[in-house]
């Protein structure tokens, strides 16, 4: 999870239909018409923090602090991934693995010998 990431637009009407439905399958939303509430509720909040330019970081604290039993930590943790996940491919910004960092640094120019 990137938790300093923010959207840096609003979303599209589409866009926010399919965090919408991303965000629903990650909740621990069970039979009960009291949970089916409590996501809605749950989503509406994320999306105005979302919408207001909070981080990921953020909305995942404060949907967990809310303690319901829809969104505990394990499912805010998912939330905090799939936010991630979805900004980056909205936004087109790729996540660079360790490997490619590794390939990047050792790749770089040595410095100039220091003359002394």
């Amino acid at each position: 999870m990137d938790a300093d990431r923010i959207i840096p637009r609003d979303l599209t009407e589409a866009e926010e239909t399919d965090l919408r439905k991303l965000l629903t399958s990650q909740l621990n939303i069970t039979t009960l018409i009291q949970d089916e509430e409590d996501a809605e509720t749950l989503l509406e909040y994320a999306f105005d923090m979302i919408k207001g330019g909070d981080t990921i970081g953020q909305v995942v604290e404060e949907i967990v602090f809310l303690e319901l039993s829809v969104c505990r930590q394990e499912e805010g943790d998912k939330i905090g991934e799939v936010l991630t996940e979805f900004y980056n491919q909205v936004f087109g910004i790729e996540e660079p693995d360790a490997k490619e960092e590794d390939e990047v640094t050792a790749a770089a120019p040595s410095p100039p010998p220091v003359k002394e």
